[in-house]
């Protein structure tokens, strides 16, 4: 759209400076070249109506010309030289006008003219460069909103591809599991389905968007432990402490790669009681989840891709790094994550 139209402001200005030009150059004519008020009122209506007009039809020119052509076109119609053309053409076009209403004959070449020829050159070169400027600042900053989207598509893409990446074998062990408890104690069987059933359910739902709400992510947690305790039964104790108030979105399926990463590494090469700590607490700037567990101190605790994903997930959501705290010590694994709150 023309900067004339898209801002009144623009407008409201080049009326005001076109009709101070004008001014000056009724004085000018009546006062230092002794022509009549008529004559120079008439003079300078013309010419700056005309001048206002191709001023504001250069703007076209400078929007959908090409200034970059390599061929005799654009050696002929450069920058410099359509500008003299226009001057030319305005200056010609409205000494036929001025004649015709003065009733004159055409007026020769003299100094005069020569002055308002480089006159209106200056003025339409002074366009040309703010036309330029304004091409430049509509072009950057679409440009840069067209980068700022790319970018967000791809960091959506890459934030879905991480959440995909979950281990598989839990829906094979967990229906082993099943299979197994059905046995002997079909009714836990069949509630055990359903948990599963449901926590399979949420994992689709999530997949669809990037945030969900945190108590939604608490109540996956749930259904996700109730089906591994039914696989470990006494080996894993869970003990939750959860107090917050705001229920703020977090990225959705943030928390499960930490329960599976502490079930793997704490549980399963630990023949013992493994007891998996929660605890969710909220301060004025954040909402903290933490999560711990004992195991074997004679083997390193892993980390594995569903933590590293973690880390990644929470950095392409937030845009920090200082969100995702790892504790290794004593045998204790501990992860905290913060949620900025607002």
């Amino acid at each position: 759209m023309h900067p004339f139209l898209k801002n009144k402001l623009y407008l409201f200005g080049a009326v005001i400076s076109f009709l101070l030009l004008a001014s000056g150059e009724v004085f000018v004519l009546h006062y230092a070249l002794e022509t009549s008020w008529q004559e120079a009122v008439i003079s300078a209506i013309v010419e700056h109506v005309f001048l206002a007009a191709l001023v504001y039809s250069f703007w076209f020119w400078v929007k959908f010309g090409s200034v970059e052509d390599e061929g005799i076109t654009g050696k002929l119609f450069s920058p410099l030289a359509s500008l003299l053309a226009i001057t030319i053409l305005w200056q010609g076009v409205s000494s036929v006008f001025i004649m015709l209403f003065n009733q004159q004959v055409f007026p020769a070449f003299d100094s005069v003219m020569l002055v308002k020829t480089l006159y209106g050159f200056l003025l339409f070169l002074i366009f040309f460069f703010i036309y330029l400027y304004d091409n430049y600042r509509v072009f950057s900053l679409s440009r840069k909103e067209e980068e700022k989207q790319l970018e967000l598509k791809a960091t959506r893409a890459e934030l879905r591809f991480l959440r995909s990446q979950l281990n598989p074998h839990f829906l094979f062990n967990s229906l082993n599991s099943i299979a197994a408890l059905s046995k002997f104690d079909g009714d836990k069987a069949h509630d055990t389905v359903l948990k599963l059933s449901d926590y399979l359910r949420y994992t689709l739902k999530s997949g669809k968007v990037l945030s969900i709400p945190l108590s939604q992510e608490l109540e996956a947690n749930d259904l996700y432990l109730e089906v591994e305790q039914v696989r470990y039964e006494d080996r894993l104790r869970v003990e939750k402490s959860i107090s917050f108030e705001n229920d703020i979105k977090v990225p959705s399926m943030i928390t499960q790669p930490l329960i599976e990463n502490a079930i793997k590494y704490g549980v399963e090469e630990n023949n013992s009681e493994v007891v998996l700590k929660i605890r969710l607490d909220q301060t004025d700037e954040y909402i903290l989840f933490e999560i711990e567990n004992n195991f074997d101190g004679s083997h390193k605790h892993g980390e594995g891709i569903g933590l590293t994903n973690v880390q990644e997930r929470m950095y392409l959501h937030y845009q920090r790094r200082d969100l995702v705290m790892i504790e290794d010590q004593n045998g204790i694994f501990k992860v905290s994550l913060k949620f900025p709150i607002g």
